[in-house]
């Protein structure tokens, strides 16, 4: 099956029109002659609808309705921007033979990156040895700089504290979309025993596979020593994270925030660090951003914290578009564009 002659491949974007995202689908696929069309919000009637002109499928974060799979009956393709899709893409894609291919997203990897990043400067207690290594504060501690040999050298000079180790440790990842897959790898690499919550389970065999277990939310955020934020700021995860369930984390445990800061409630997190309840947080994302200069937060020794840079390696959804080109010209059986 192809597209008709004369007529340029219709691809579908399974995520509802926002204008940025929408913009730069177009300014990439449109001038190579693809045609593009995106429903206008979450209503699954709306998705639905662009069944049955539709050629390739990209999905991203939302689920795709069954009833659109039933009337797709010129599918070539299915392209997941991300590491995989989820269970109900994959049934179908098996149902009615049609590839599904992934391109994981730089963004994605970059964030995941960036969140390991802040657990690493926590734990290593970087930002403060940084600093005292730049003030020379070897001289508050009567010392003298020493030619160094293999045998004879000066570790830890300054006697730096709150140094940590990430191997051991049990990491929580609060939400276990594309990003928590992400971390939840990296960390793994580090030595680092992953638990998960989401709304839905994952299948069980999916879980053996990626080596992460399940938590009730209650029993995620009481039980471990990172706690990771991979949510959506939506009216239901408005501070999720309150005094209470601040609280209730292990005393000595690290908060990780890479999402929006909404989620968390900002006043009972600078109490909980002021206090030693936890060990540090580190934190990409603010209730208020640009994060304001009198901010509370600002004025804590265990905070590691950055002006919301997560995603910032990555180039946007431009350059996830311009990932999909190559797939899209070869199962739509197009030449590759100069």
């Amino acid at each position: 099956m192809t597209p008709p002659d004369g007529a340029g491949p219709t691809v579908v974007l399974a995520d509802p029109s926002r204008p940025a995202y929408e913009r730069a689908a177009r300014d990439v696929l449109e001038p190579l002659g693809y045609r593009l069309l995106l429903p206008g919000d979450f209503d699954e009637r709306s998705l639905v609808a662009l069944a049955p002109e539709c050629h390739v499928l990209v999905t991203r974060r939302r689920a795709v309705p069954d009833a659109f799979f039933a009337a797709a009956t010129e599918l070539l393709s299915i392209q997941h921007l991300g590491s995989r899709p989820d269970d109900g893409v994959m049934g179908w894609a098996e149902r009615l033979g049609v590839p599904v291919e992934a391109t994981p997203t730089r963004g994605t990897i970059a964030v995941a990156e960036h969140a390991m990043a802040l657990l690493l400067a926590l734990t290593r207690n970087v930002v403060a040895g940084h600093q005292a290594t730049a003030a020379g504060a070897y001289r508050e501690r009567g010392l003298e700089p020493q030619r160094t040999s293999e045998v004879d050298h000066g570790f830890q000079w300054l006697q730096l504290g709150g140094l940590d180790l990430l191997h051991g440790k049990t990491l929580g990842l609060l939400g276990f979309g594309e990003i928590g897959q992400a971390v939840a790898r990296m960390a793994q690499g580090f030595g680092m025993t992953v638990h998960y919550h989401r709304r839905r389970r994952l299948d069980p065999a999916l879980e053996r596979e990626l080596d992460v277990h399940y938590a009730e939310l209650a029993a995620l955020i009481a039980e471990v020593d990172v706690l990771s934020l991979h949510l959506p700021h939506v009216d239901t995860t408005e501070r999720l994270l309150d005094e209470a369930r601040l609280r209730s984390m292990r005393r000595g445990a690290y908060l990780i925030n890479t999402s929006r800061g909404g989620l968390v409630d900002e006043a009972a997190l600078c109490g909980v660090l002021a206090d030693g309840h936890l060990a540090g947080a580190g934190l990409d994302v603010f209730v208020d951003e640009p994060v304001p200069h009198d901010h509370p937060l600002l004025r804590l020794p265990n905070v590691c914290l950055s002006p919301h840079v997560g995603a910032a390696p990555a180039r946007g959804l431009a350059e996830m578009m311009e990932q999909l080109v190559p797939n899209l010209d070869r199962v739509t059986q197009r030449r590759p564009h100069a």
